[in-house]
């Protein structure tokens, strides 16, 4: 059975005919879905008979009915009832889209993943047939959308990131100080800023992690695939390898002494630190938003906050990482030659490992080094974790919010075929 027709503009009408069954199961499981009770629901559809093509339409109408309130058990119960009857989830039902496609439109997450799951289940027996739209369809428009979130973060990004540089090695003279000199170069000479060798990496950063993401996940999208992850693993792995590059460029441009290359230890610290922000960004907001729904917050407001406040409040577990790297760049325990001789040779795993065991030697032959170390983190930490907070509520959450934004306006509401 195909799901029946409606359209998604104003009201949801169904096209399916209600007079195949008694009017009161319809209306006791549509009381039942307004009171957004599950309990209430779960009983509904047990007195629901097989088949009532009007109880179909009614939960076909309330599912992609945008910010319907119910729960994920409540959703995922209905759909099971669709299915049981025989209706195909994956078949358009409103201007060339399926239930999935509104529910993603609608910011509906859950519905979405319940959808994408039901898909992945019923592949082996039930094989969907190989999509015709172009895997390429729209990647120009969300191109466009990541260039322009990036955009829009970039400079706010660029001042903290150089400010605090400069601050660790004492370049400048202060952190705020260098703000204040970042603010009053972008108000008064914005040419000046944007050709500034501090701003072009930042640009790099974002508007790699944003593309990739969006790409990610238009390709699988116009593919009928799950897309979440993949987009997780390209978006990350783009993300930490310019993140890399991007510090190492902003060490050898503000850090102490000579420029030169990010010891490897500093590296490793990098890497890990751009994992947890991978995760903070992505992956710890869908399940802290669960937490958001039990306290009365719909499923799109759930989203959007813990896309804003999860990755500034996780600084507080990554900042010591920042710290740590720039530490190792701007005091290194050996001296510059005696530090790359020892670590010179070798495959990239075997330089790491051969820096962290130096920075470990030299903790132990100099214990004052580690206490130096800590103490200097210690006392950069609270202003630090300030600033960085700032720059990962407007890297992560509104750049964030501004690509999504961004990706719904260029992306174009039709599939094209191939």
């Amino acid at each position: 059975m195909t799901l029946p027709t409606i359209s998604t503009r104003n009201t949801i009408a169904l096209s399916l005919p209600t007079t195949s069954f008694p009017e009161t199961e319809k209306n006791v499981l549509q009381q039942a879905m307004d009171s957004k009770n599950t309990q209430a629901i779960l009983t509904a559809l047990t007195q629901t008979k097989a088949g009532d093509h009007g109880v179909i339409t009614c939960i076909t109408n309330t599912l992609v009915t945008k910010d319907n309130g119910l729960d994920q058990e409540a959703k995922s119960a209905l759909c099971d009832h669709l299915k049981q009857n025989g209706v195909d989830l994956h078949e358009p039902i409103s201007e060339g889209k399926t239930a999935a496609q509104i529910a993603h439109d609608n910011q509906d997450h859950e519905l979405t993943q319940i959808l994408e799951k039901s898909s992945a289940n019923n592949a082996p027996t039930s094989p969907r047939p190989a999509s015709t739209a172009n895997p390429l369809n729209n990647v120009a428009g969300v191109t466009a959308a990541g260039t322009i979130a990036a955009l829009i973060v970039s400079p706010f990004v660029r001042i903290i990131d150089q400010s605090m540089v400069e601050s660790l090695s004492g370049k400048s003279s202060g952190l705020v100080k260098g703000l204040q000199n970042g603010l009053t170069e972008l108000c008064k000479q914005p040419i000046s800023f944007i050709r500034n060798p501090y701003y072009s990496p930042v640009v790099m950063l974002y508007a790699g992690t944003y593309i990739t993401a969006n790409t990610t996940e238009t390709v699988c999208n116009n593919l009928g695939q799950d897309s979440t992850i993949p987009k997780l693993i390209f978006s990350s792995t783009t993300n930490i390898i310019l993140s890399n590059i991007k510090d190492g460029i902003y060490a050898q441009l503000g850090g102490k002494g000579p420029a030169r290359p990010m010891p490897l230890a500093g590296r490793t610290m990098l890497f890990v630190r751009d994992v947890f922000t991978m995760g903070a960004a992505f992956t710890l907001p869908p399940y802290a938003a669960e937490v958001c729904k039990k306290y009365g917050m719909s499923d799109t407001e759930a989203h959007r906050t813990t896309q804003l406040l999860v990755p500034a409040l996780m600084q507080a577990f990554i900042t010591p990482f920042h710290l740590l790297s720039f530490d190792l760049y701007n005091h290194p325990g050996s001296t510059l030659q005696e530090r790359y001789a020892k670590i010179n040779a070798g495959s990239i795993t075997s330089k790491t490992m051969r820096s962290i065991q130096l920075m470990i030697n030299d903790a132990r032959q100099n214990p004052q080094l580690i206490k130096n170390r800590f103490a200097r983190i210690g006392s950069q930490y609270p202003s630090a974790l300030v600033v960085r907070t700032f720059r990962a509520f407007t890297a992560y959450g509104i750049g964030g919010v501004s690509n999504n934004e961004f990706k719904k306006l260029f992306s174009s509401s039709e599939p094209k075929e191939l």
